[in-house]
Order: structure tokens, then sequence, then C-alpha cells
């Protein structure tokens, strides 16, 4: 390895290494759920092109955006996160159980295949639904 990349990845090791003293240290994450949900948002419209002639009921995932949405404009913080799907390791998305359920079922191609993709709709519908009655302060 030469001597630059060692100065790299060591300057980087450091970066994270600071930024996890910070937020281990934190009592409460800093979130900006307004940005949030509207990444989550555009996600889902992202997803319609992927879905939407497969008979898989997008509603779910809708409403509950909608229900953090409204929660979310009582919080006032700041930070995303995203992940990377299985698929795609260099991009973050937002939806990584639904888009890693679709590159199955487009490998498989089967009404089974299909179905769990309706199934991590509903997964990452409820997820969004709990995040907005805890926002709300109906569910601690």
């Amino acid at each position: 390895m030469d001597q630059s990349k060692f100065v790299i990845f060591f300057t980087a090791a450091r970066f994270w290494g600071l930024i996890a003293l910070r937020l281990a240290d934190d009592d409460v994450l800093p979130f900006n759920y307004l940005s949030y949900t509207s990444e989550l948002q555009k996600s889902a419209e992202h997803l319609e092109a992927e879905i939407s002639d497969k008979g898989i009921s997008r509603v779910p995932l809708y409403a509950s955006i909608e229900k953090l949405g409204k929660a979310a404009t009582r919080i006032k913080d700041d930070i995303t996160i995203y992940a990377p799907a299985r698929h795609d390791d260099y991009g973050s998305n937002s939806f990584t159980g639904i888009s890693d359920a679709i590159e199955r079922a487009k490998s498989l191609n089967s009404a089974d295949s299909w179905r769990s993709v309706q199934h991590e709709v509903w997964r990452v519908a409820r997820a969004i639904i709990q995040a907005s009655l805890v926002l709300s302060g109906r569910l601690t």
C-alpha cells in the first residue's frame, strides 16, 4: 500500500471515530424528521415504476409517511440516516428492505417473491407509524 492511501485511511478512521465518540455521548441523536419524511416520500415515489404493475399496494407506505410528516412538524433537529441496500453497496436507500425484496423478486419472478415485496412494504409502513407515534408523544 502506498503512503498516500495510508494517510487517507488514517484520516477517515479518525474522522469516523470522532463522530462515533460524539454520538455515543449524546443523550438524543439529532434528526431532521421533516427532511427524513421528504426523502421517504421521494423514495416511495421512486418505487412506483418498479412495483406498480405487480399488484402491490403502496397505500400503507404513503399513509405511514404522511403520519410521520404530521408528527415531524413538531420536531426541529438535524441529521438523516440511510443504509446501503444489499445490491448497491455504494448508494444509500431509504427502503433497503423493500429494494432488496424487489431485486429478489425480479430474479425469481414468482408470485411468492412479489408477495414478499408487499410484506416488506407493510413492515416499513409499521416502522414509520411507530416513529410517528413516538414523535407525537403517543408511544414512548
